[in-house]
């Protein structure tokens, strides 16, 4: 049987061990704690530039429209403009 200052001795060694694993684990946690704290800003700045990208894409697709607009108010006006020119001849033809 161990004696009492043995025991005691054991059970300091214990809680000095102990001590120090707990301070570690307290570190860790901060670190965790700065960890969590550093992911939600990075979350936020990667909404931020979502949402940005987001405006960015609908910009590029009205951009790309815009031609396209263009050309088709173009393709009517030169059908109208054919379209009165043979409608103007058949009425010359007609009055004559």
């Amino acid at each position: 049987m161990d004696s009492v200052p043995a025991k005691v001795m054991e059970h300091e060694a214990r809680i000095k061990g102990a001590e120090h694993r707990l301070k570690d684990l307290e570190g860790e946690m901060h670190d965790l704690r700065e960890l969590t704290k550093a992911v939600a800003v990075t979350n936020s700045n990667v909404e931020a530039l979502h949402e940005q990208f987001n405006e960015l894409h609908q910009d590029v697709r009205d951009l790309k429209e815009i031609p396209a607009t263009r050309w088709e108010k173009a393709v009517v006006a030169v059908i109208t403009g054919v379209v009165g020119v043979v409608i103007g001849a058949i009425m010359a033809l007609v009055i004559k």
